[in-house]
């Protein structure tokens, strides 16, 4: 923990430091905006403090292998800054599992007041939910689709955005840490996000495509897929495809489609994954998708970013909050047999999951979240052979009640 405090330490001097303005009034104004905290001196001058507090508690029933508990999900210190009037950037370090790890680390240039310049270690531009902050997901967990998307990378990338929609590319590498340095050369990967937005009156409809293609972790041929049942507090994940080897390269694509008709909003997407082989193995193929429906039962209504092609933070409208009630469906398939049966077979499971979701935002920095999901596992979701025992022919029914404490600032 003591990486920890060193972090806090830098940011409370960073604050310490700006406070002094510029140098021409030496004065920094601050505003609470929103539920944010922001020092700015002049327009060219700008700094945001982000804290974030997720406290998880969970309960299964129906396995062997997913055990009751708590966890502290995310703890969360980052500053974001607008400087010398073009130049953003941003700090972020998360404490989760009892380590340290980074987040957003990266630089960007404004170019003129519709495109952007960005370098540094953040999420590829890929897929609506996963770009979605953590702080404005519907759930506390994201799909089960989400495991085919890449996350945070060392990339290089160009955003334009305009009045009906916006494109994002991007150049990575792998994780932070990933690299061993002993079999080969880095992952290398290209990333493409478009969408485009639709509004008239009350309603607001986002349409999007995207994918992205890399080659292997360190040029070893090896790739795998897996994913948690949508919760944290329990590690177990059933679905995995185990080593998957002599692959080429990786690509996932994706579609996107979202309609927002004042406090109903409805998202969904569609992702298949396919495995490009060498050595006279065949390609492989698996998909997933989600389909969400929210509504405010208190009449908010979330905003939407064409910039960004994202829904933003809601704003409670009365003094008791605002509440919302969501209803998601979601599948991921990790099964590739072939036609063949002398053909290499893949059977890393499939999964249908229900959850019911009611959040209740007491103000715009504080909140409670509760999940009840129903996960429908198949006989072959058994953790690449990790949980067989006990595992009933049919596959695991999953019952899962958790929820979630959120404070940020």
């Amino acid at each position: 923990m003591n990486k920890f405090w060193v972090i806090v330490l830098t940011v409370f001097m960073s604050f310490s430091v700006f406070a002094d303005g510029d140098k021409k009034n030496n004065k920094a104004d601050g505003a609470w905006e929103n539920g944010v905290l922001y020092f700015r001196s002049g327009d060219d001058f700008s700094l945001r403090f982000d804290a974030r507090i997720f406290l998880d508690f969970a309960r299964y029933s129906g396995s062997d292998y997913a055990y009751n508990g708590s966890d502290l999900r995310r703890g969360r210190l980052a500053l974001k800054t607008k400087l010398h009037k073009y130049w953003l950037a941003e700090f972020d370090m998360d404490i989760a599992d009892n380590q340290v790890e980074a987040k957003d680390m990266w630089a960007a240039r404004l170019i003129g007041s519709n495109s952007m310049l960005k370098i540094g270690y953040y999420k590829v531009p890929f897929s609506m939910e996963e770009l979605t902050s953590s702080l404005i997901i519907t759930f506390m967990e994201r799909s089960l689709a989400n495991s085919f998307t890449p996350g945070r990378r060392m990339s290089i990338g160009y955003n334009y955005w305009g009045n009906y929609g916006q494109i994002s590319t991007s150049v990575f590498g792998q994780e932070i840490g990933d690299s061993k340095g002993k079999s080969g050369d880095e992952a290398l990967g290209f990333a493409l996000r478009g969408s485009l937005a639709y509004s008239i009156s009350d309603i607001i409809i986002h349409l999007g495509v995207g994918a992205f293609m890399e080659t292997t972790e360190d040029d070893t041929g090896v790739i795998k897929v897996s994913s948690r049942p949508e919760t944290k507090v329990s590690k177990v994940k059933y679905l995995d495809t185990g080593d998957i080897s002599d692959v080429e390269y990786n690509s996932v694509g994706n579609i996107e489609f979202a309609l927002s008709y004042k406090f109903i909003r409805l998202q969904a997407e569609y992702m298949i994954n396919k495995a490009f082989r060498e050595n006279d193995k065949r390609d492989l193929s698996f998909s997933g998708f989600y389909a969400h429906l929210g509504v405010f039962l208190t009449g908010e209504i979330k905003p939407y970013s064409v910039m960004a092609g994202e829904f933003l933070p809601v704003i409670p409208k009365r003094d008791f909050g605002a509440i919302e009630l969501a209803l998601r469906i979601s599948r991921l398939n990790l099964n590739d047999v072939g036609g063949d049966p002398d053909q290499e077979k893949i059977e890393g499971g499939l999964a249908t999951q229900y959850t019911v979701g009611l959040t209740w935002f007491f103000n715009t920095n504080f909140r409670i979240m509760f999940n009840y999901s129903y996960a429908d596992n198949s006989k072959w979701s058994d953790g690449d052979g990790d949980y067989k025992k006990n595992i009933p022919e049919e596959g695991i029914d999953l019952h899962i009640f958790q929820s979630r404490f959120i404070a940020n600032f």
